[in-house]
C-alpha cells in the first residue's frame, strides 16, 4: 500500500503545492508534479507515495466557493 502525503494547492500566477515542510511552485500541473517528486526524492522519499492535493478555496472569492467545491481536488501516484 502506498504512502500518502497530503498537499494543498493554490493559484497565484503559477500553481503553488504546499506541505507541512516544502513549497513548491511550477506553471503548470504537469511541472508541478515532477517537481514534487524532485522535492521528494532529495528529502529521501522512495517507493510508491499518493499525492492527495486540495485546492484552497479560499483563494476563490466567496461567492464562486459553491460552484467549485470539488473542481481541484486531485488524487496523483507517483514512484520514487
Amino acid at each position: 500500500m502506498p504512502s500518502k502525503l497530503n498537499l494543498v494547492l493554490a493559484y497565484e500566477n503559477g500553481w503553488i503545492a504546499k506541505c507541512d515542510n516544502f513549497v513548491v511552485k511550477a506553471d503548470d500541473l504537469v511541472e508541478l508534479d515532477k517537481k514534487i517528486v524532485d522535492e521528494l526524492r532529495k528529502r529521501g522519499y522512495r517507493g510508491e507515495i499518493e499525492l492527495h492535493m486540495s485546492y484552497d478555496m479560499y483563494t476563490i472569492p466567496a461567492w464562486m466557493r459553491q460552484y467549485h467545491s470539488h473542481y481541484f481536488c486531485r488524487i496523483v501516484k507517483v514512484k520514487i
